[in-house]
Protein backbone atom coordinates (compact mmCIF):
# COMPACT_ATOMS: atom_id res chain seq x y z
CA UNK A 1 0.00 0.00 0.00
CA UNK A 2 1.44 3.47 -0.59
CA UNK A 3 -0.41 6.68 0.84
CA UNK A 4 -0.51 10.10 0.68
CA UNK A 5 -1.67 12.54 2.83
CA UNK A 6 -4.06 15.54 1.20
CA UNK A 7 -2.85 19.04 2.73
CA UNK A 8 -4.95 22.15 3.39
CA UNK A 9 -3.80 24.92 0.73
CA UNK A 10 -4.15 27.21 2.66
CA UNK A 11 -2.59 26.43 6.20
CA UNK A 12 -0.93 23.27 4.71
CA UNK A 13 -2.49 21.44 7.40
CA UNK A 14 -3.46 17.43 7.08
CA UNK A 15 -7.24 17.66 5.65
CA UNK A 16 -7.42 13.74 4.03
CA UNK A 17 -5.38 10.22 3.05
CA UNK A 18 -5.08 8.68 -0.25
CA UNK A 19 -4.02 5.57 -0.83
CA UNK A 20 -3.32 3.29 -3.62
CA UNK A 21 -3.52 -0.99 -2.77
CA UNK A 22 -1.83 -3.77 -4.93
CA UNK A 23 -4.58 -6.55 -4.10
CA UNK A 24 -3.19 -10.11 -4.07
CA UNK A 25 -4.32 -10.47 -7.42
CA UNK A 26 -1.84 -7.22 -8.47
CA UNK A 27 -4.26 -5.34 -9.29
CA UNK A 28 -4.25 -1.74 -8.11
CA UNK A 29 -7.28 -0.28 -6.52
CA UNK A 30 -7.48 3.52 -5.33
CA UNK A 31 -9.23 5.09 -2.31
CA UNK A 32 -9.41 8.44 0.00
CA UNK A 33 -10.95 10.16 2.80
CA UNK A 34 -11.09 13.86 3.42
CA UNK A 35 -12.15 15.37 6.88
CA UNK A 36 -14.51 18.22 7.21
CA UNK A 37 -12.07 20.40 9.16
CA UNK A 38 -14.69 23.04 10.89
CA UNK A 39 -16.58 19.96 12.62
CA UNK A 40 -13.96 17.13 12.32
CA UNK A 41 -10.17 16.65 14.26
CA UNK A 42 -8.02 14.63 11.91
CA UNK A 43 -7.45 10.96 12.61
CA UNK A 44 -4.82 9.33 10.62
CA UNK A 45 -5.73 5.92 11.62
CA UNK A 46 -9.33 6.88 10.79
CA UNK A 47 -8.54 8.72 7.59
CA UNK A 48 -6.84 5.53 6.47
CA UNK A 49 -8.92 2.89 7.44
CA UNK A 50 -12.13 4.71 5.73
CA UNK A 51 -9.76 5.53 2.68
CA UNK A 52 -9.09 1.46 2.43
CA UNK A 53 -12.09 0.81 2.87
CA UNK A 54 -13.45 2.94 0.01
CA UNK A 55 -10.88 1.46 -2.32
CA UNK A 56 -11.84 -2.03 -1.60
CA UNK A 57 -15.47 -1.22 -2.09
CA UNK A 58 -17.48 -1.96 -5.57
CA UNK A 59 -18.00 1.62 -6.18
CA UNK A 60 -17.79 5.08 -4.70
CA UNK A 61 -18.09 8.46 -5.36
CA UNK A 62 -15.25 11.28 -5.79
CA UNK A 63 -16.36 14.74 -3.74
CA UNK A 64 -18.84 16.99 -5.51
CA UNK A 65 -17.64 19.94 -4.30
CA UNK A 66 -14.74 20.68 -7.15
CA UNK A 67 -12.62 22.00 -4.90
CA UNK A 68 -12.37 18.67 -3.21
CA UNK A 69 -12.54 17.02 -5.81
CA UNK A 70 -9.23 18.63 -7.65
CA UNK A 71 -7.48 17.55 -4.19
CA UNK A 72 -8.15 13.93 -3.88
CA UNK A 73 -7.55 13.77 -7.75
CA UNK A 74 -4.36 15.66 -7.19
CA UNK A 75 -3.52 12.79 -4.65
CA UNK A 76 -4.39 9.92 -7.00
CA UNK A 77 -2.30 11.76 -9.52
CA UNK A 78 0.89 11.43 -7.04
CA UNK A 79 0.34 7.91 -6.17
CA UNK A 80 0.01 7.15 -9.77
CA UNK A 81 3.74 8.35 -10.08
CA UNK A 82 4.85 6.87 -6.92
CA UNK A 83 3.37 3.64 -8.16
CA UNK A 84 4.84 3.49 -11.47
CA UNK A 85 7.94 3.68 -9.82
CA UNK A 86 7.77 1.80 -7.08
CA UNK A 87 5.99 -1.61 -8.91
CA UNK A 88 8.25 -2.20 -11.60
CA UNK A 89 6.84 -5.36 -12.46
CA UNK A 90 3.56 -4.20 -13.42
CA UNK A 91 2.29 -3.27 -16.85
CA UNK A 92 1.88 0.90 -16.27
CA UNK A 93 -1.19 0.61 -17.73
CA UNK A 94 -2.61 -1.25 -14.70
CA UNK A 95 -1.70 1.57 -12.97
CA UNK A 96 -3.55 4.62 -14.68
CA UNK A 97 -5.90 6.48 -12.94
CA UNK A 98 -8.07 6.85 -15.52
CA UNK A 99 -8.59 3.22 -16.06
CA UNK A 100 -10.09 3.14 -12.51
CA UNK A 101 -12.89 5.42 -12.48
CA UNK A 102 -16.09 5.10 -14.82
CA UNK A 103 -16.83 7.68 -17.35
CA UNK A 104 -19.69 9.23 -14.77
CA UNK A 105 -16.96 10.56 -12.53
CA UNK A 106 -15.17 12.85 -15.46
CA UNK A 107 -16.75 15.52 -16.88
Amino acid sequence: MLKTYILDDKTGQRRGVAVLVRTDENKIIYGFSLCNTRLDRWDKKLGTAIALARATATRYQLPTVEEREYLVLDAFIRLQSRATKYFKDLDPEEIKLSNHFDTSFEE
